[in-house]
């Protein structure tokens, strides 16, 4: 399970961020640095190695944007459950 807690309260920092990532503790993983992105974007995130795509769970833009994945899986229904679009 990932965990993320972040807080606006502190008086010296905008916001601080928590995070986790405990799903697979044998996945390669970059420490966080700074990067430039395709597109010019620089941001400051981990990178997940284990897949090809390098790509990340967590990071900031120089501009102060952040963006954090979490875990999300849809419920699973069972087929006698969902109607065909023909008996609607």
């Amino acid at each position: 399970m990932c965990i993320l807690i972040s807080t606006t309260s502190h008086p010296d920092y905008p916001i601080i961020v928590l995070s986790n990532r405990d799903e697979f503790f044998a996945r390669p993983t970059q420490l966080a640095s700074a990067r430039n992105l395709e597109n010019g974007v620089k941001i400051i995130s981990p990178l997940d190695l284990g897949r090809s795509e390098h790509g990340t769970w967590i990071g900031v833009t120089s501009e102060g944007k952040i963006a954090m994945l979490l875990n999300y899986r849809e419920k699973k229904f069972s087929s006698s459950a969902i109607l065909s679009s023909s008996r609607l």
